[in-house]
């Protein structure tokens, strides 16, 4: 969310300021937004030479795409992303963006604090995974530390009920149905954690993990030993 801030004070003003002739020839084409209505889920505009109210959410991608809010001092694009022509990125116009942070991403991959590539290129999809997941993560945590704390009155315990994490999930994801954001828990175990706690369990010793017993059993105890040596 930080890097909107330069995007939005510095490269989408000049983009939109570059395109305002092309956008003032492109005028009876667009969704001129004279009007946003109080509550913020209407517009107020002409299209097609015809004045008319649209609910925001109601409308489909075609309209958003030409939507323009008229400020007075020229045309602002409702869309937030804009390319050259300052109107919404087309499916195309987003492919390309697509890979060209790939591109970029690739030639860091041999860096040393370059992160681990996936072996496809992402698709925007993989977003909104990463959101849910990031979001079960936290509310989950946030709810073991309420728990721990002292008994809770049963006003507490039904604000608890009705904030369960994977229901907030749900809502925000927009599922139909529960099992479908229940798949999202098996990605929140930590698998190696699960392996070095077994193996803590299974050794007389105590203590030993995952890791001990792999470098003792490929002898790199031996040589760590020996070069100290």
């Amino acid at each position: 969310m930080e890097l909107l801030d330069p995007y939005l004070l510095i490269e989408r003003p000049e983009i939109v300021a570059a395109a305002q002739r092309s956008l003032r020839r492109r005028w009876r084409g667009l969704f001129v937004v004279s009007r946003l209505e109080a509550d913020g889920t209407r517009v107020r505009g002409v299209l097609d030479g015809v004045t008319v109210v649209r609910t925001i959410r109601d409308m489909p991608p075609e309209l958003r795409r030409v939507a323009v809010l008229e400020t007075g001092g020229g045309l602002d694009p409702l869309a937030l992303f804009v390319g050259r022509g300052a109107t919404m990125l087309t499916p195309s116009g987003w492919d390309r963006v697509r890979w060209r942070a790939w591109e970029r991403m690739t030639a860091w991959a041999g860096h040393e604090r370059a992160p681990v590539l996936p072996r496809r290129c992402w698709v925007f999809h993989d977003w909104r995974h990463t959101f849910a997941l990031r979001l079960l993560v936290f509310l989950t945590r946030k709810a073991l530390d309420d728990a721990v704390g002292p008994q809770l009155p049963m006003s507490t315990l039904l604000e608890h009920m009705a904030g369960n994490p994977l229901l907030v999930v749900q809502r925000r994801l927009g599922h139909a149905h529960p099992s479908t954001t229940y798949r999202y828990v098996r990605y929140l175990k930590d698998p190696m954690r699960e392996v070095d706690d077994a193996f803590r369990e299974w050794t007389a010793a105590g203590g030993a993990s995952y890791a001990t017993i792999a470098r003792h059993g490929l002898g790199l105890e031996e040589h760590a030993d020996a070069a100290q040596g």
